[in-house]
């Protein structure tokens, strides 16, 4: 009964399968992977295939091929059968729709033959199904078979290495067969393959050899499939033979180089003839095939005769063109022949390759033969074809070169990663922003047009190269440098270190340009990003600090020099700049503050005149000193002027003089629009004297013109990285904290240099825009804990920026009679137009309103706005004093200004700034001196300017009773003596506090009471009694 009953299951479950193939066969059924290979696996067997599925598959095969050889590969793929017993039988319909005229059936075909051969262990059914698929090569009957056909009928010829038998029975007759018909030269040929005579006639072609050779070199790939002597000696006569044809050539080489990869050897015959064919090409162009073909030979000749150490005799007579002079690695004339742009542009991929391998060998095996200079050249060589190529086996191997050099000279020095990037990407990536299509062959503007394929190379260079320099050990592991074909299983990686903070941060301010190229970012945005993770370096540098400020101050440093001494930011800096602040807002935003603090308040930027600019700004060719040309008095040329100007001479020849004068100037071309120059237009009205001095103040001029345009081009650029920098803090928002940060350590410096730049006419234009973003940011830190709705807020921080802008007044502003646009460019915030439109919304919004109802806006905020005893408050209030004290010398109705209508400051306007002050300074007793903010915010108050402002104004105030300006000050003087006694307090016991806790500033803060103590004593012998007397007051607090 049990044995019964296991037959029925059995059939039963049979039954069950073959339903399944027919509905699968019949396409009713989509296949699922993981549900229906388990099932067809489960219920079927070899047995039970050989019997029951092979006959229901090879009816729908005879019915309808184009649908049944689809599901066959599908189902071929998810059995797991040993196919020994019928995969000859199995064979034979699919070999005959290799047939087939629809390439989708031949392609289904091959790969179902394919994975049938995978499941095949026997040699002799190997043999079988080789030798059947090989019969088809001549069609049935004796008719002759398609191009296209013969090529799937070669491919499936060379795919059928994947099978899992012994190779050394199969691949004998294999090689006797691709041999045989290699040599046919069409003629008919017999072959007794696998002990069964084939009658073949094989029309031979380029093609046809090509894939001949491509299938070779798959069968070679395998283990124990060894090219014997006569095989070689063979291929080596048809290499080197005159009449063989360059694409037969290559094919041979890339054969030749899959004996070399899979371990074998070539015959010692064939080093010589190698050597000969790689030094044969010297005096052809770089478009010839026979350099490509010589460059080919060189990379089997090394492969052959390269030994770790060890430099073979007259190596670089046969490397001749890769050997590079000492000319810069960028300049093209300076190439070797085979690393030329000219060279690579029209080489193949496979050449790439051999390239590439040439240099990987030279790396490897011979470092001691390589000087700076040629490593250089090949590193940029490398680079450029990983940009251009279009093959993914090219960028395999170059990524494996990369990586595995990167580890081996890691050992000595993790420097080789950042040297790439700086010295050679970098300075590509810079080049490929200018370059633009010309006439002569250019590889990176070929590699650039792709714009889509350019940005996705550079990301992944730059993270290929980030991760082989900041790998800890020696795992460049086999998946990091999969898909290459260069032989790295041999190499010996050192143990690496992991790098320092100051290296992984160094290494990424160096990638950071790269990433930020235009091609980078549409191809992913958050590529830097995923490089910080790459590096293991923290989100934000500033708020979770992983170095400290020492180890990150010089590699900010040298960011920072390289960014200033450019002529101009291109795109990819500036964008470069602004992810670097992002990043790292207070380091690296402080160190670019210091530095452009220290270069633009030289005395070469803030001594130029209102005049040497006007000159500056006057065209060549035209004069601008018109109060010259207005002193001289106008004078016609006639014999009467010239005798009285000239008594030096006959009047014969003062004639003759006059005469050549005239002649020369007729002579002389018009300007390109047919006008005369100006200084022909007014020849006729001066004597030669006075055209002379003329023409000596023009040289003048242009003398000074030169100068200060240079001078302004590098300051404007200087401007423009202080105007990003403030655009990116005043974005910055969104990390708690880290603009007060800023600001504490550069609000004080910044305000200063915004301040002077005002009134520097060379740069005020430029100052408007830095000061606008500066300011608003102080602003908007300040009142942002009181003002919630951010609208008003960013109101408010405008209002305050634009009114302290037209207390300051500009020195020069430029506008424009079109209406603005908007105003920060993406390309530069120091282009004309930029300029222009940021000059132009200030000078819109100075309009509005009256100067003094702005003052009393500007002061409702600073009283009402800002909460007392805060870091920020106090950088605001800080950052107004010396807008009240500009408006105290020159807009005070109590003062002797002679322009009356600049008075308009009047004592209630100072008696709200003096309760602004107040509030910000009498808080001592409120907070205790231990906690944090007590010197936060001690230190975000500058007394020196609060003693300078309060003592002016009693000063003015003092004066303005004496001589009867004012009838009463309104309390405004006890306000101002109550305002200094809560300074001084605070700033006294600030002072004690420093010096009590040892502080490390103690220093600095002695040297800077100095001024303040020089302001007391100044006062002390003031005019006014008022002032004598506070000033007196203040010093014995202070005393106390």
């Amino acid at each position: 009964m049990t044995s019964g009953s296991d037959s029925v299951e059995t059939s039963t479950v049979n039954e069950s399968a073959i339903a399944v193939l027919e509905n699968v066969l019949q396409e009713r059924w989509r296949l699922n992977n993981e549900h229906t290979s388990g099932l067809l696996n489960y219920c079927i067997d070899e047995s039970t295939f050989r019997n029951c599925v092979l006959p229901v598959i090879h009816r729908k095969l005879l019915r309808s091929p184009e649908t049944a050889v689809l599901v066959v590969d599908v189902i071929l793929k998810q059995l797991v059968l040993n196919f020994d017993e019928c995969g000859v039988e199995f064979t034979q319909p699919l070999a005959n729709n290799l047939l087939s005229t629809s390439p989708i059936v031949r392609a289904s075909s091959v790969s179902s033959i394919v994975s049938l051969v995978k499941h095949c262990t026997d040699p002799n059914v190997v043999s079988a199904i080789y030798n059947l698929v090989l019969s088809k090569l001549t069609g049935p009957e004796g008719r002759r078979v398609p191009m296209d056909v013969k090529l799937a009928i070669l491919d499936t010829l060379g795919n059928l290495s994947l099978h899992n038998a012994d190779n050394s029975t199969v691949f004998p007759d294999v090689l006797k067969s691709l041999i045989d018909i290699f040599t046919s030269e069409g003629k008919s040929i017999k072959l007794l393959s696998f002990n069964v005579t084939l009658s073949l006639l094989v029309d031979l072609n380029e093609d046809i050899i090509e894939s001949v050779l491509i299938q070779l070199g798959m069968w070679i790939k395998r283990p124990k499939c060894v090219l014997p002597e006569k095989a070689q000696a063979t291929i080596r006569d048809k290499l080197f033979a005159a009449k063989t044809s360059h694409r037969v050539k290559m094919a041979i080489f890339r054969c030749i180089e899959e004996v070399l990869r899979s371990g074998g050897k070539l015959s010692k015959t064939y080093i010589p003839l190698l050597a000969t064919m790689a030094q044969g090409a010297k005096t052809e162009v770089p478009t010839s095939p026979l350099v490509s073909q010589a460059v080919a030979a060189a990379s089997l000749w090394l492969m052959n005769v390269s030994q770790p150490g060890k430099a073979p005799e007259c190596m670089w007579a046969v490397l001749s063109g890769l050997k590079a002079d000492g000319k810069p690695a960028n300049e093209k004339e300076s190439l070797p022949m085979w690393l030329s742009d000219r060279f690579l542009l029209t080489a193949s991929s496979d050449v790439h390759s051999y390239l590439v391998n040439c240099i990987h060998l030279l790396l490897t095996n011979h470092p001691n033969e390589l000087s700076r200079h040629q490593r250089s050249v090949f590193y940029r060589s490398l680079i450029l074809v990983w940009l251009y190529t279009e093959s993914v086996n090219v960028v395999s191997d170059i990524r494996c070169c990369l990586l595995l050099h990167l580890a081996r000279e890691g050992k000595q020095t993790r420097t080789l990663g950042q040297a790439l990037i700086e010295d050679h990407l970098n300075a590509l990536v810079q080049e490929s922003l200018i370059k633009t299509a010309s006439g002569t062959p250019d590889l990176l503007v070929s590699a650039s047009a792709n714009v889509a394929r350019f940005g996705q190379r550079l990301v992944r260079l730059v993270e290929t190269i980030c991760r082989g320099a900041s790998a800890s050990s020696s795992q460049v592991s086999n998946p990091s440098i999969g898909g290459s074909r260069l032989a790295a299983s041999s190499i010996n990686l050192p143990k690496l270190e992991a790098l320092s903070s100051r290296q992984r941060t160094s290494l990424f301010s160096a990638a950071l340009y790269a990433l930020s190229h235009p091609a980078s970012v549409a191809h992913i945005n958050s590529a830097w990003l995923n490089l910080i993770r790459i590096l293991n370096l923290p989100q934000h540098a500033d708020v979770e600090p992983t170095f400290t400020e020492d180890e990150s101050a010089p590699v900010f440093e040298k960011v920072v020099d390289t960014l200033v001494k450019l002529p101009k930011l291109d795109v990819a800096h500036r964008l470069m700049l602004q992810r670097l602040l992002q990043w790292a807002p207070v380091k690296a935003g402080s160190c670019l503050a210091r530095k452009l603090h220290s270069d633009l308040l030289k005395p070469e930027y803030l001594d130029v005149t209102l005049d040497e600019v006007g000159i500056m700004l006057t065209p060549p060719g035209l004069l601008h000193n018109q109060a010259l040309l207005a002193s001289l008095p106008r004078y016609q040329m006639n014999k009467t002027n010239v005798k009285r100007e000239s008594k030096l001479y006959s009047h014969e020849i003062e004639m003759e003089i006059l005469e050549a004068q005239a002649a020369k100037k007729r002579q002389k071309q018009t300007t390109a629009d047919g006008e005369q120059s100006f200084l022909e237009s007014i020849a006729p009205q001066l004597t030669v004297k006075q055209l002379e001095l003329v023409k000596a103040e023009m040289e003048k001029e242009e003398v000074i013109r030169l100068r200060i345009a240079k001078l302004y081009a590098v300051g404007s650029h200087k401007m423009d990285l202080l105007t990003i920098l403030h655009d990116t803090l005043l974005r910055c928002s969104n990390v708690e904290g880290i603009q007060l940060a800023f600001l504490q350590r550069n609000s004080f410096a910044l305000c200063d240099l915004t301040t002077r730049l005002l009134a520097c006419p060379l740069l005020s234009p430029l100052a408007i825009g830095a000061h606008s973003r500066l300011a608003r940011l102080i602003a908007e830190v300040a009142m942002r804990a009181s003002v919630v709705d951010r609208t008003e807020l960013c109101r408010k921080a405008f209002l305050f920026a634009a009114w302290s802008i037209r207390i300051l007044g500009p020195a020069r502003v430029c506008l424009e009679e079109k209406p603005p646009v908007a105003s920060f460019c993406q390309t530069s915030s120091v282009d004309e137009q930029s300029v222009r439109a940021e000059n132009a919304a200030w000078n819109a919004f100075s309009r509005i309103g009256d100067i003094k109802d702005q003052t009393e806006l500007v002061l409702e905020s600073l009283l009402s706005d800002l909460p007392s005893a805060t870091v920020s408050s106090a950088l605001l209030i800080s950052a107004a004093v010396p807008m009240f004290i500009r408006i105290l010398h020159n807009n005070t109705l109590f003062t002797s200004v002679e322009n009356e209508e600049k008075k308009w400051a009047d004592v209630y306007i100072f008696s709200k700034f003096i309760a602004a002050l107040k509030k910000q300074v009498a808080f001592h007793d409120s907070v205790g001196k231990s906690s944090e903010s007590y010197e936060s915010v001690c230190a975000s108050l500058q007394f020196q300017r609060i003693y300078e402002f309060s003592l002016d104004l009693i000063d003015e105030i003092g004066q303005a009773l004496e001589s009867s300006l004012v009838g009463e000050d309104s309390g405004l003087s006890a306000s101002i003596c109550e305002l200094l006694q809560s300074t001084t307090q605070l700033h006294t016991e600030y002072f004690l506090h420093i010096l009590e806790s040892g502080h490390t500033q103690k220093d600095s803060l002695l040297v800077a009471c100095t001024p303040t103590i020089y302001t007391l004593l100044e006062r002390l012998v003031s005019f006014t009694p008022l002032t004598r007397a506070t000033a007196m007051t203040v010093s014995l607090l202070r005393t106390e």
